[in-house]
């Protein structure tokens, strides 16, 4: 009875979450439709009194929360297996990225080019790129460190203090410096959000990550909606195929069998060639789009001249020599009584045939069609009524289960939100709470470590994961972190975390988006204590918790990733205060980063042992912990303010003892 009541009483306050997110919702488009249009404004303003700069217009949460303080600046550290040949790989910087240009002649990265500026709180690139140098970017260490030339016993520290160092401002803000060592070239790339679309295009080897492990219990979060899906595509096939047959009979340019262009001699012939003409005027208008998109400073010539839609509609009439004339002879033409009584005569005929004459065919192929779909399962005649309801009525009715499992998550959605932000986070005070932070950077990372020979000393299963136990080896780490400081804060028991998952294709894909290979966010409550079986187990239990629950913020944090959805509908002041106060609730972030296999390949042909992904914490996050797990080699990347330094190289020793020598 007890269990019931509970489950009442959960009921009841998913109802009241769900009606209070209803009646916030005319507040929210209402705040959507203000910030979108004092957007506008301001970009306008901004780009008005200062034509020489490229005001951008960047809704990610890194540009809004982003200082020249605290910068958000992406850590790349390849490992090049070698001959450091210098000239080499700056040619083909240049040649791939700083130089390269598209079929029209224009820079294909023009911002790698440009000075990042601040212009009354937004970001904006100095479109003169006159003085840019690519020798500025491109550096070749020369020196030793601390007495000793760079070598594996002290590149930690040595990337350390490059990452702590600021880019100059008035630079282009990236830079890739190469570390000749006496095994190997070592690189270090650095860049801001804004510029990072192409600077890890270099590295271009290795297959996209297809496997659905059971190991990856944070990746493929969410299962697409199959079924919905293959409705869709038919329904889509469908469209194809019906317009492919009107673009067959009806298309002025391309006649069948090579034939001269159709003559437009009645109504129906002037309707579809209208029809083709605002199709075609359409697409070509969101061609113009996209290009001037991705050549910024051509975007506000596109935008503000109102007539470029009509002057495609116009071109298309021209190419299909569409004319008022011919518009109006085919008009008198269809109006003309002779051809209204023969169309009506037609039309009558048609009728008679169809309804009349082809009943008793029409009803030997439907019990045809019958017959074959009881003995067989499916029929030849796909064209029949049974036909088609024997494909479409299992998708709608699959495409409905599923359509109806989606709106219960929508209804769940704000019920978990608020628990998972505001009940169950943790209040435990902890040492990250009590430091100031500079906004400069520091980096630490562990050896690598062998998976197979983890195997071999734990046996895992689906209950017992190996992604489960790197998690408590991390927590372990950030144990052992706090106990340092257990005579100042007390040592927590809980910590809150945000974890998101990027796939290998971030790295190697040199076309498409992407965002694509970045997942969404998710909030852990992270038990810390030193592992052991029970600690494993427990964390796998909150981890199948949270994608039960968490569906709704992973889906609403990849829309953001993607299309900047969440910033979209808030202020920016607002946004930065919601950041701001996440983010001190979630002083850590962790990140894996996973792919099939360890194999990557410089543009120039030299072979890359490792690659690591030091992602900056921002606003009041202080710690980013980055798992790496590439093929069987697993390894933590840390990027910290340098307030949690030296010590927070404890928490990759730490992460190497546990993943090496714990016994669970």
């Amino acid at each position: 009875m007890e269990k019931i009541f509970n489950k009442l009483k959960y009921l009841l306050k998913t109802l009241l979450c769900f009606l209070i997110a209803c009646m916030l919702l005319p507040i929210i488009v209402l705040s959507f439709v203000a910030a979108h249009y004092s957007n506008q404004l301001v970009y306008y303003v901004l780009s008005t009194k200062y034509p020489n700069l490229l005001i951008s217009q960047s809704k990610k949460i890194r540009t809004l929360i982003d200082t020249p303080r605290n910068a958000g600046i992406f850590h790349f550290l390849l490992q090049i297996r070698g001959p450091c040949d210098f000239d080499k790989i700056k040619q083909f910087y240049e040649q791939y990225l700083t130089n390269a240009r598209d079929k029209a002649g224009y820079l294909k990265f023009p911002k790698l080019r440009q000075q990042l500026v601040t212009c009354w709180g937004h970001y904006a690139w100095v479109k003169d790129s006159s003085s840019f140098n690519v020798n500025n970017h491109i550096l070749l260490n020369t020196e030793v460190y601390r007495g000793r030339s760079v070598n594996d016993g002290n590149i930690q520290e040595f990337v350390s203090d490059l990452a702590r160092k600021y880019i100059p401002s008035d630079l282009p803000q990236w830079q890739v410096i190469v570390i000749p060592t006496s095994l190997r070239a070592s690189t270090s790339t650095r860049e801001t959000e804004g510029s990072s679309e192409p600077v890890e295009l270099v590295v271009e080897f290795g297959d996209t990550y297809r496997r659905n492990s059971r190991n990856q219990n944070l990746a493929y979060f969410v299962r697409k909606p199959h079924h919905i899906e293959n409705l869709l595509r038919h329904i889509g096939q469908m469209i194809v195929n019906v317009w492919s047959k009107f673009n067959y009979n009806f298309e002025s340019l391309e006649t069948p069998d090579d034939c001269n262009r159709l003559k437009i001699t009645c109504l129906s012939q002037l309707l579809s060639l209208l029809l083709f003409i605002l199709i075609q005027a359409v697409i070509s208008w969101w061609k113009l789009r996209k290009i001037a998109k991705k050549r910024s400073f051509q975007y506000l010539k596109y935008r503000s001249n109102a007539l470029t839609f009509n002057q495609l509609l116009m071109q298309e009439a021209k190419r299909r020599n569409l004319s008022w004339k011919i518009a109006k002879n085919a008009l008198l033409t269809s109006c003309h009584p002779v051809n209204v009584v023969t169309t009506l005569a037609a039309i009558i005929v048609q009728i008679n045939i169809n309804g009349i004459i082809l009943i008793p065919y029409h009803i030997y192929c439907e019990l045809f069609a019958l017959r074959e779909l009881i003995f067989k399962g499916q029929t030849t005649l796909t064209s029949s009524y049974c036909g088609r309801l024997s494909i479409y009525v299992p998708l709608v009715i699959y495409a409905q289960i599923e359509f109806i499992k989606i709106c219960w998550e929508l209804f769940k959605a704000p019920v978990n939100i608020y628990e998972e932000l505001f009940e169950y986070t943790t209040r435990e005070p902890n040492i990250l709470h009590m430091k100031s932070y500079s906004g400069r950077k520091i980096v630490s990372f562990s050896k690598s470590i062998d998976a197979q020979r983890l195997r071999q000393r734990v046996s895992f299963n689906k209950d017992f994961r190996e992604s489960d136990f790197t998690l408590a080896c991390v927590a372990g780490a950030i144990y052992d972190y706090f106990k340092t400081y257990a005579d100042s804060a007390p040592v927590p028991q809980t910590l809150n975390t945000t974890c998101r998952t990027i796939a290998k294709g971030y790295f190697t894909e040199r076309l498409g988006d992407k965002a694509d290979n970045i997942g969404g966010v998710v909030f852990l409550q992270l038990p810390l204590k030193i592992p052991d079986r029970k600690h494993v187990q427990q964390i796998h239990s909150i981890i199948e918790k949270i994608r039960s629950k968490q569906v709704m913020i992973y889906l609403a944090s990849m829309g953001q990733t993607k299309h900047d959805m969440i910033t979209a509908l808030l202020p920016r002041v607002l946004t930065k205060i919601c950041i701001n106060y996440f983010s001190f609730n979630f002083p850590v972030t962790i990140t894996k980063i996973h792919g099939e296999n360890s194999e990557f390949q410089t543009l120039w042909g030299q072979q890359v042992d490792d690659v690591l992904l030091f992602r900056p914490p921002q606003s009041k996050t202080c710690l980013s912990l980055n798992i790496h797990r590439f093929g069987d080699k697993y390894r933590l990347a840390i990027m910290a303010d340098t307030e949690l330094g030296p010590d927070h190289s404890q928490i990759s020793r730490s992460f190497e003892n546990y993943m090496e020598n714990a016994t669970l």
